[in-house]
């Protein structure tokens, strides 16, 4: 099969409610998708090619969001890549679920907690969260 644009969002922090302030909204627009950022949390950086973006809360927590293309033969394989990755610089990894048309996972490593979202999203059919 061809590329299957494939979404990709992950946070390295526990995200705390922000209280009575609004959640801004952060899209990419190619993969037609919104992500919802905690008030707290300012745009630290984005992507030139407005495919992601780092935002940071004042107490120094990130929460990174972006889309990449993906083959969909390709999708689980380069997940189980960046989790083997990510275990060979200390992440332990406590939760994953794994499947062709999704991934999640989540993990410690000092004293950092990273949760990993990713999808396929076909362009006629955009994922909700």
């Amino acid at each position: 099969m061809g590329p299957n644009p494939a979404g990709f969002l992950g946070a390295n922090v526990l995200l705390r409610s922000g209280g009575a302030q609004e959640w801004q909204q952060f899209g990419i627009e190619r993969f037609a998708f919104v992500f919802d950022v905690p008030p707290e949390f300012e745009l630290l950086h984005r992507s030139k090619d407005g495919d992601g973006a780092a935002f940071q809360s004042p107490d120094g927590a990130l929460l990174a969001v972006w889309g990449t293309d993906v083959a969909e033969s390709d999708f689980l394989p380069q997940v189980k890549k960046q989790i083997s990755q990510d275990e060979k610089e200390g992440w332990k990894f406590i939760y994953r679920r794994l499947t062709r048309e999704w991934a999640s996972y989540s993990g410690i490593k000092d004293d950092q907690i990273r949760y990993v979202r990713g999808i396929t999203v076909a362009a006629i059919a955009p994922p909700c969260f």
